[in-house]
């Protein structure tokens, strides 16, 4: 953790924001691997609570497979695609963080969209 006299001003606060929820990101995607998942026990008792436990179910597998095609892609696609749909970042931010232009931003984010639907698209026909 970084303590508030050793912040430097210099550059961006937007830049320096982005870079800290970037790294946030990547130190809560570490910690989730580390974690064992979770038991069906655990969620029956919240899916009896519901009252909807089909709709529940539903959602919780097109989560599950959503998560399992997240993980397929490589990682520079994977952040560009989290940050940009989930964080509401701009391409031009991201690429500040990443170190890259915005056309490879751009160009990460379109074959990560393109390589989900695929992998989307098998599991939905299997």
């Amino acid at each position: 953790m970084m303590s508030a006299g050793r912040v430097r001003t210099s550059g961006s606060l937007k830049a320096f924001l982005s870079v800290c929820v970037v790294n946030r990101i990547r130190s809560l995607r570490r910690e989730e691997r580390r974690r064992p998942s979770s038991s069906v026990e655990e969620f029956d008792c919240v899916l009896s609570d519901t009252g909807w436990p089909e709709r529940w179910l539903i959602l919780s597998e097109r989560l599950g497979l959503l998560s399992g095609a997240m993980a397929k892609l490589p990682e520079e696609q994977r952040e560009v695609v989290a940050l940009y749909m989930q964080g509401d970042v701009t391409f031009r931010q991201i690429a500040e963080v990443q170190k890259a232009s915005v056309n490879t931003v751009q160009g990460r984010y379109r074959y990560g969209i393109d390589k989900l639907r695929k992998l989307l698209n098998s599991e939905v026909t299997e």
